[in-house]
């Protein structure tokens, strides 16, 4: 038995779990997919599943989400860290020293063996990375959006993030799982929902709405706006279509990234530097505004 999410709307995401059943079928694997739709009858349907295959009480099931989250929250703000200090780095070789660093350091998280294993390792790798501190003053910075699958999994970007910091481009994303878990029970009025309203008041499938959300919300404090999703995503390419008269509205630097397993690292980096360079030129035209 295999479970798999479900997706609502016209995100190709909601037929998954069908191809996957079909090609199991067709090859003769004997694996049932059980989908679970993302929406409140399909975590219902999802926590009586994980009751009945554990045998656990609901107490039980429910006891790891407050530390769970919590966790997911600390990973975010040592991520965040980690690039802002990155993005002060000039020097070669200090940055192949903060590499290996960093590297230790999530592999030491992935084997923490319990919630305040884990938290004391965060704390004092908050403590150390700061000796790896560059000297580089004029750090940019810019707004990720987009998909879920191509924000929050750095293989699937080319390690996106980590490029714009070796640019001296601090970033943050629109989605994480933190974020995700938090926007399903958050009841702020002035969050990512509110800024999207002049632009598109409901949900299309996918995380298109959040796409234009974050995007209206940072364009007021951001140097620029990166959108990165996988190929054909229908929800995204609505989105960007929205995004442009964002931009415009704002005046802020916009790219649209789309990454398929064909993508090539040599012109995906080439678009990144000269949207980098564009930040730069707009930064010094800023400043020499402000001065006269």
């Amino acid at each position: 038995t295999a479970v798999f999410l479900g997706g609502k709307g016209p995100c190709l995401f909601g037929c998954f779990s069908e191809m996957i059943r079909l090609a199991l079928e067709e090859n003769s694997i004997p694996l049932e997919v059980l989908r679970i739709e993302t929406n409140m009858d399909g975590a219902k349907d999802a926590f009586n599943l994980i009751k009945k295959m554990s045998g656990k009480s609901t107490f039980e099931i429910l006891s790891p989400l407050p530390e769970g989250m919590r966790s997911c929250t600390l990973l975010d703000l040592l991520e965040n860290r980690f690039l802002l200090i990155r993005s002060t780095i000039e020097d070669e070789e200090r940055r192949k020293a903060f590499n290996s660093f960093e590297d230790g350091v999530f592999k030491l998280l992935r084997n923490a063996r319990s919630f305040i294993e884990l938290t004391a390792l965060i704390r004092a790798s908050f403590d150390e990375a700061e000796r790896f501190k560059g000297g580089r003053e004029s750090i940019l910075c810019v707004g990720i959006v987009g998909d879920i699958y191509t924000t929050i999994d750095a293989d699937a970007n080319a390690k996106l993030q980590r490029k714009l910091a070796d640019m001296g481009v601090y970033s943050e994303r629109s989605m994480t799982i933190n974020k995700w878990f938090r926007g399903k029970i958050s009841l702020s009025p002035f969050g990512w929902k509110w800024h999207s309203k002049p632009y598109i008041e409901k949900g299309i499938g996918g995380f298109a709405r959040q796409t234009v959300g974050y995007a209206a919300m940072w364009s007021r404090s951001v140097d620029g706006i990166i959108q990165i999703h996988p190929l054909n995503c229908m929800p995204e390419v609505v989105a960007k279509s929205i995004l442009d008269a964002i931009m415009r509205d704002f005046r802020v630097p916009f790219l649209s990234l789309v990454l398929d397993e064909l993508s090539g690292d040599l012109g995906y980096i080439t678009r990144l530097e000269a949207f980098c360079d564009l930040l730069e030129a707009n930064k010094k035209n800023d400043e020499l505004l402000a001065r006269n």
